[in-house]
């Protein structure tokens, strides 16, 4: 007798919840897909359904037991089938397999699959304990899976820990392949799991206790720096560790060896050695007595400098106290820290969103390229988690509460140190100018030639600001003399400040995107005269100006602002019947800047007027400082989006049309509001005059402004009361002005 055929137990796929095979039976089989039951065909099918006669009954008739259906699917004789839906049915929902924890997208197809085959459940719980059992024991698991479908397989075994590929030719079935990644939480594995290793990275920033000390520690490393710098430039460092200072600062006094009065012998020597650098046609001995006496006039700004760099220091002191562990600046950070659970949790969550809709966005035309598209990808993440990080209000508020404490000393030392350096590039110009003078004549005569009768004179002056490797600010000031064709003195400049909108000042605006480095370029040429302009009236000088932005990102530059300003200084343009006595205007353009601010001043005979504009959005108070100083004085935002608008006029009220008498008035109004608070406000102008007998003058105008910014009210205003009494050289003239302005954190404050 043989033995008995082995055959392997029956593997039921029983852990299913969302899904279920309700019966079978004459080709047909009925499920519940989560909420809805669908009866679909399968040949394989050969057993009679239960309650029916043994052959495929209709739908619905006497002894079926069928009747709870929601789709029908009809197989055609041509090919194919539709759909028979007894009411309506959304075109996809999801389903959950929560013994993996996978969820799925379900679409019933026209040819009748809906994008899942829920018997391979049981082997993807085969598979996905083998792959966790290899990773346990620290091996790394690769999938190939081709053929790959809507990627259950792919997606049960990336959940288990596996790396896979997924290969299917056709593009729809891959995308629902990523949707069904994104469904069953895979990006939320790196980025909302409170175990996935980006949320725990993020975490480690809320962590307070860690995040802190490390702020701190990096804050004093940077204000001991600063000390260090400060002693460098003021008193000597001790670099060896011996009580005597073995290098005396740039600043410092101390009687030289084998003399008798103290010098700035550093600063005298740094002078000297440049002197020498300049080359061969002039050496620091030739004007040693020019650099004494130079030195003896800046001797004051050098003192004045060196007092506020002492104070400087002083204050990083107690700084340094407030951070010490119980200090005033350290309980603050931690508290803002262990506030900030939250607003980590929501950056984390947009960086699932954002991850979310990069997989989805690939195509089957990347394939070719994943690797460098997983490499980019990670990038835009990261920079994804810095943005939304920088955009919490949790760094917001420790920015404000170090700016408070820090930023000020930094910009009162970068003002004392270009003070002292300003005050060295002026030793030496002063110092070599005579003796550079025979020089300038020399080359004049032998190497210029007739150039010289078109090009005069020439300087250049200018700053750095330089953070770590990085140019910060820098700004060049030249003056030149030139014949074109009549003399003309033109001072020009060129500034180029680096804005970082992780923290830089105004960077919330300026910076451009966030994360970004924006590089804002400024040419402008001051005081330039604009008589060879053809304009009539008295000569004509503006102030001119060009600024544009450039964004980069990695290698990339690209702009993102372009604009310019003119602002008459002196002069009137004249025209039949009327003079411009002011005129100015300022525009921008751009991915953060979108304004245009514009002033004048007319005559009509004996009318006066003049009026502002502003709209738009500007990161900074420069437009509407142009156009209106006083209501810009009364602002305290960086940034200011909205509209502004102000007209007056000065007329006669009474007059003989000569100087015997006369009396005129002035009235202005004008109303602005911006959307940061909200704010809005008004201005108000009144004034009156009047001369008599050709001898005596008198008037007076006030100028108000008052504005309601959220819950906070500012007020600002001028007065100016004048008389004249008789004729000059022998006249008698008063001249009274007040100025006063209130806040709700100030109160009033007047100067007269």
């Amino acid at each position: 007798m043989s033995a008995p055929v082995q055959r392997p137990s029956l593997i039921i796929a029983d852990r299913w919840r969302d899904y279920q095979l309700l019966d079978c039976g004459d080709g047909l089989k009925q499920e519940r897909w989560g909420a809805y039951n669908l009866v679909r065909p399968d040949p394989q099918i050969i057993w009679p359904r239960h309650g029916s006669a043994g052959s495929i009954a209709t739908p619905g008739a006497p002894g079926a037991k069928w009747d709870g259906w929601d789709g029908f699917y009809h197989r055609s004789e041509q090919g194919g089938g539709k759909w028979e839906y007894r009411k309506s049915l959304p075109d996809h929902w999801k389903l959950a397999y929560d013994s993996l924890g996978l969820t799925f997208k379900i679409h019933p197809t026209s040819f009748k699959h809906t994008g899942l085959f829920p018997e391979q459940a049981v082997n993807w719980e085969w598979f996905s304990a083998k792959i966790k059992t290899a990773r346990a024991a620290g091996r790394p698991v690769n999938v190939l899976n081709l053929f790959g479908y809507t990627g259950a397989a792919t997606c049960a075994a990336a959940k288990a820990g596996a790396s896979v590929t997924h290969i299917d030719a056709a593009e729809g079935m891959v995308k629902w392949c990523k949707e069904n990644a994104v469904l069953s939480g895979l990006v939320d594995t790196y980025f909302r799991n409170p175990s996935s290793r980006a949320v725990l990275a993020l975490n480690n920033v809320s962590n307070a206790a860690d995040l802190t000390q490390d702020m701190i520690d990096d804050l004093v490393a940077k204000l001991t720096t600063i000390e260090s710098a400060i002693d460098a430039v003021t008193t000597g460092l001790n670099t060896d560790g011996d009580p005597e200072i073995d290098s005396y600062g740039l600043l410092a006094k101390y009687v030289p060896s084998g003399g008798s009065e103290a010098q700035r012998e550093v600063f005298i020597g740094l002078a000297s050695a440049l002197i020498d650098t300049l080359g061969t046609a002039i050496s620091s001995s030739e004007v040693g007595d020019k650099i004494h006496e130079v030195l003896a006039e800046i001797d004051p700004q050098l003192d004045a400098a060196q007092e506020v760099l002492v104070q400087i220091k002083d204050a990083i002191g107690e700084v340094k106290a407030a951070l010490a562990t119980g200090g005033e600046l350290a309980t603050e950070l931690e508290t803002i820290c262990n506030n900030a659970t939250a607003q980590i949790q929501a950056a984390s969550d947009a960086a699932g969103d954002y991850a979310e809709d990069l997989v989805l966005a690939m195509t089957v035309e990347d394939q070719p390229d994943i690797d460098a598209i997983i490499a980019e990808w990670k990038a835009q993440i990261a920079q994804k988690i810095t943005d939304e990080i920088f955009e919490s209000q949790f760094v917001a508020d420790i920015q404000e509460a170090i700016k408070e404490r820090v930023y000020d000393l930094q910009g009162a030392f970068n003002q004392a140190v270009d003070t002292a350096f300003a005050a060295l590039n002026s030793l030496i110009r002063q110092a070599m100018s005579e003796a550079l003078a025979g020089i300038d004549e020399a080359i004049n005569d032998n190497f210029l030639g007739d150039v010289q009768a078109y090009l005069g004179s020439g300087s250049l002056t200018g700053y750095a600001h330089i953070n770590g490797d990085s140019l910060d600010e820098l700004r060049i000031d030249a003056t030149f003399k030139m014949e074109v064709p009549d003399a003309m003195e033109l001072a020009a400049y060129l500034q180029i400040k680096e804005l970082d909108s992780d923290g830089a000042e105004n960077a919330s605006c300026c910076g451009g995107a966030s994360g970004a480095n924006v590089t804002e370029v400024t040419i402008g040429a001051l005081d330039v005269a604009l008589g060879t302009s053809g304009l009539s009236g008295e000569a004509v000088r503006a102030d001119l100006g060009v600024k544009f932005a450039l964004q980069t990102s990695g290698a990339t530059a690209y702009p993102i602002g372009l604009g310019g300003s003119f602002e008459m200084t002196s002069g009137q343009i004249s025209f039949e019947t009327f003079t411009i006595t002011e005129l100015g205007a300022s525009v921008m353009f751009g991915a953060t800047e979108n304004y245009l601010a514009a002033k004048i001043g007319v005559e009509f005979g004996e009318y006066q007027m003049a009026g502002g504009v502003f709209f738009g959005h500007a990161c900074n108070i420069d437009p509407l400082l142009m156009v209106d100083p006083l209501v810009a004085s009364v602002l305290t935002m960086d940034e200011f989006t909205g509209v502004y608008c102000y007209g007056e006029a000065t007329f006669p009220v009474y007059g003989t049309g000569t100087c015997l008498f006369n009396i005129s008035a002035k009235a202005g109004a004008g109303v602005f509001y911006f959307t940061e608070g909200p704010t809005y406000g008004g201005r108000l102008t009144m004034g009156v005059y009047g001369e008599a007998l050709c001898a005596v003058e008198i008037g007076g105008e006030v100028s108000l402004v008052g504005l309601k910014s959220g819950d906070e009210y500012a007020f600002a205003g001028s007065g100016r009361l004048y008389g004249k009494a008789g004729v000059c050289k022998f006249c008698i003239e008063a001249d009274l002005r007040a100025q006063f302005e209130y806040t709700d954190q100030g109160g009033w404050e007047v100067d007269y």
